[in-house]
């Protein structure tokens, strides 16, 4: 069988491009899609930071090597490849020809490919970007073991001719970190950045807000359990009191985190220049970085961050408030003569709102064209994003020449549905009059209805309560979901209502709700809602059009005008549009 063999890295990348769905011409066995899996994970964990330096020994002849190793998180990534563990297909093990074949166990497979090719892309990037240096020393000196194997980290020979005290000393050292890390693993243990801001901002260019982003230990298991770094230096232990990691261990895992932090966060590197590292000051444009680009990448990177309370709470921030203004209606337990609907216009205005504060038009426009990510508005700290806040004005300037919407338009905007052209966050939706009855619409404050005498059952009280908010909302002219469960009575609760319009009609001795209710059920339905109607609501008229005798325009029209309700189906509706469009329905 013909075969192409591959470098490491060039195997990810292919792995990695396969497409999820090939084309037609195309087989992708389970073998490559496995494997494929295996590569974006290793790629994840390459861009996550989640690797490390090591020494290790050459086979057979006393000599090290240098190597790169992955170091998967302790529970979210070891969980992810002990499922690729247990899916690696039975021909991935076929590595040779019997009687030499041995079965690779799944882990070591897994191991080796991530080993190989994880070690190979990280010198690639390497080659390309010397983070380490050139590696080279004076002619005129041998170089230290350190320096030979840290430039055998980024060269494609990785082997060192170094042997004896020096290499077997730096062995150790490399050990002894590693160690840390693994232990700081272990017990749970993490670095961690608390941004703190300002207690209010500067009006001085000479003298700038300061942000101070503290150096932390943090428990991963308790986010609360912390230990600053200016307490970790002075001999305090705090929480981590009773654990087995040493002093100068906790040490290693705060500074090694720190340099991790670093080089996702370069204004970090100037306070890393002291020997004993406490925190950084920030501007505000750098901590506006941290919180948007720095502290989501830190995260995926195993850095614990701590930020203000007020970065991920949007009622907090800044967003636009919906007023609606409507007259109060005298009487809402008058029967439906003029429904108001969904298309009833209302008056309308916009504000803007830094959590319960207002904030004029003018101040917000300053805002705006000053161009500052983050500001300090109304004793709080506030993003600003410019082309959002910019659509927002935008927006603003138009709307204020109108000013009445329909209220369905009104009530889409005031619950976010729809709002992208308004370029910030709708966070409130003040109402008054009806509309303020509307949507505090609930069992104490709309009017109960009693069960309709004619009703031959008894109503339990929540259908009581039903039957009071469909009657209440279709005073209003707004129709409804009753969403209660299947066996809990919707069909009667409708029932009911209809029969207590028509009973309170002829009570008041007018004429019944114009146009009777046209009912659409499933087929497998239609007998049981006519059989309910009878049963419950004898003095309803109840008239069924379905089948293939059903009536024709002229009877059917005469059937309809003494008929309170209409039962059909989805299929005879679609066929007999134009006939059900002649009539003027009450309610569908």
């Amino acid at each position: 069988m013909p075969v192409l063999e591959l470098a490491p890295s060039l195997t990810v990348g292919f792995l990695a491009a396969l497409p999820e769905r090939p084309g037609e011409n195309v087989i992708i066995d389970d073998s490559l899609r496995f494997w494929r899996e295996a590569a974006k994970l290793l790629l994840e964990l390459l861009c996550r930071g989640r690797f490390l330096p090591s020494l290790e020994h050459a086979s057979g002849d006393g000599h090290f090597r240098a190597a790169w190793k992955l170091l998967p998180d302790e529970t979210y990534d070891q969980e992810r490849i002990a499922l690729l563990q247990r899916a690696v297909p039975l021909v991935c093990h076929a590595l040779g020809l019997a009687p030499t074949f041995t079965a690779h166990e799944s882990g070591l497979l897994l191991e080796s490919f991530f080993d190989h090719c994880g070690d190979a892309l990280v010198r690639s990037f390497l080659a390309r970007s010397p983070v380490l240096g050139t590696g080279t020393t004076p002619e005129s000196r041998i170089p230290s073991a350190g320096e030979a194997w840290l430039a055998a980290l980024t060269s494609r020979d990785p082997s060192l001719t170094q042997s004896g005290y020096e290499m077997a000393k730096l062995e150790q050292q490399l050990q002894r970190w590693n160690l840390a890390n693994s232990k700081a693993t272990q017990h749970r243990v993490r670095a961690c950045l608390q941004l703190q801001p300002p207690n209010e901002a500067s009006d001085s260019p000479a003298r700038p807000a300061e942000w101070s982003l503290r150096f932390l230990l943090q428990s991963e298991d308790s986010p609360d359990h912390i230990l600053p770094a200016a307490d970790l230096w002075a001999g305090e232990r705090g929480f981590l009191a009773e654990s087995e990691l040493t002093s100068a261990e906790l040490e290693e895992v705060l500074l090694r985190g720190l340099g991790t932090a670093a080089q996702h966060f370069p204004p970090l590197r100037r306070a890393l220049e002291s020997p004993f590292p406490c925190e950084a000051v920030l501007s505000t444009i750098d901590a506006y970085e941290f919180l948007r680009e720095a502290a989501p990448a830190l995260s995926k990177a195993g850095i614990g961050t701590m930020l203000p309370d007020w970065w991920n709470d949007q009622a907090s921030g800044i967003g636009l408030r919906l007023k609606v203004e409507t007259a109060d209606r005298p009487s809402l337990s008058s029967d439906r003569q003029s429904p108001l609907g969904m298309n009833q216009l209302v008056e309308f205005s916009w504000e803007i709102s830094v959590g319960e504060n207002r904030l004029s038009s003018e101040a917000f426009r300053e805002l705006v064209q000053s161009n500052i990510p983050l500001v300090y508005v109304a004793g709080r700290w506030v993003e600003l994003k410019p082309k959002e806040t910019k659509k927002a004005l935008s927006f603003l300037d138009e709307s204020s020449r109108a000013r009445r919407i329909p209220l369905i338009e009104a009530l889409r905007l005031g619950f976010g549905i729809g709002t992208e052209q308004l370029g910030l966050p709708v966070v409130a939706f003040d109402a008054s009059g009806w509309v303020r009855s509307l949507l505090d619409a609930t069992s104490s404050n709309f009017q109960p209805i009693e069960q309709p005498a004619g009703f031959t059952g008894d109503l339990r009280p929540y259908q009581l309560r039903g039957i009071s908010w469909l009657s209440f909302l279709n005073r209003l002219g707004f129709g409804a979901c009753l969403a209660d469960d299947m066996g809990l009575g919707k069909t009667i609760q409708l029932l009911a209502l209809l029969l207590s319009e028509w009973e309170a009609a002829k009570e008041r001795e007018a004429p019944p709700p114009a146009g009777p209710t046209l009912l659409i059920v499933p087929m497998s339905i239609l007998d049981n809602w006519k059989r309910e109607a009878e049963r419950f609501t004898p003095a309803l008229k109840t008239y069924v059009h379905h089948g293939s005798t059903r009536a024709g325009f002229s009877t059917f029209c005469q059937e309809v005008a003494g008929a309170d309700i209409v039962i059909t189906t989805y299929s005879v509706v679609y066929r007999d549009l134009q006939i059900f469009s002649q009539i003027r329905w009450g309610r569908i």
